[in-house]
């Protein structure tokens, strides 16, 4: 009889450790298929931050489109060419001396490579108010068949001169509405409020621009050629220095809806076309074109 319950003492407690052996495999069954799904969904598509890169770079070329031609307009406004980007484009202005004015960029029908490495084609049209240096002088951006790259542009692009900050560095803002780049990948579409600040070679007289240095704030939102909603905010001013074909330093941070921030790196001031994007840790480069 005491050899039936010492036996039946051991059979309890083998069943116990039985049991618990069973529970300890079925937790670590859970984990390590949870961490194998984890590792699957690992957030690596650059899509919408690549997408809102573009954006941001054929905002900014435009506005250099028509910077180097509204410069002259402090004075008068040659029906020449004034910027070196292209050899084909074609300056039609309404007026020499006179405000307000429009102007026509024609890039021609066919594309036209600019010493930038960037082909173009069709027409940017601008409306400037004044004198290029005075304050509230505004411009007014339309396109007519415009493309860069072969991406075509359409919206409603607004600057402004809004003086001089506590540096004294000349500022315009730059205001985007309904903004759309149509690619063989899909509509890029985009709304956003930026301030430029002219940060060094002002003092140089017109036509000396290699020595003009400026940076970006600013943010926006926008709908990437895959359809997905994401926002943008500069966290570091976005630099550019003319005879640079892309931003050379700067952060800014991208954030598709429900998914990780986007952490998009412009370098540290050398002019290349290399991008770093920082998702959850993971770095990933792409090159500008």
């Amino acid at each position: 009889m005491f050899f039936n319950e010492n036996k039946k003492m051991l059979m309890d407690k083998f069943n116990q450790i039985k049991s618990r052996l069973t529970l300890i495999c079925c937790l670590l069954s859970v984990v390590f298929v949870f961490s194998a799904c984890k590792d699957d969904k690992t957030d690596t598509n650059t899509r919408t931050a690549e997408d809102a890169i573009s954006a941001v770079s054929i905002i900014y070329d435009i506005f250099n489109q028509i910077d180097a031609i509204a410069k002259d307009s402090n004075y008068h406004l040659s029906k020449s060419k004034n910027s070196d980007l292209t050899s084909c484009m074609t300056v039609i202005s309404s007026s020499d001396n006179s405000f307000p004015k429009l102007v026509t960029l024609d890039f021609g029908a066919t594309n036209c490579l600019g010493s930038d490495g960037k082909n173009r084609r069709g027409k940017i049209l601008f409306n400037i108010s004044g004198k290029y240096y005075d304050q509230t002088t505004s411009i007014s951006v339309a396109f007519s068949n415009y493309y860069i790259n072969d991406s075509r542009i359409e919206g409603k692009y607004t600057l402004e001169n809004t003086g001089r900050n506590i540096l004294g560095n000349l500022t315009h803002s730059i205001t985007i509405k309904d903004f759309y780049i149509y690619t063989t990948s899909g509509t890029i579409s985009f709304n956003g409020s930026f301030i430029r600040e002219w940060t060094a070679g002002e003092s140089t007289a017109w036509p000396v621009v290699n020595d003009d240095e400026f940076q970006i704030t600013g943010s926006g939102s926008g709908t990437s050629s895959g359809s997905e909603n994401f926002s943008l905010k500069i966290i570091s001013s976005l630099k550019y220095k003319v005879g640079c074909s892309w931003f050379n330093s700067g952060i800014m941070n991208v954030s598709p809806y429900g998914r990780s921030v986007r952490m998009i790196d412009f370098g540290s001031g050398n002019c290349d076309n290399s991008v770093k994007i920082t998702i959850d840790g993971n770095i990933s480069t792409i090159y500008l074109r």
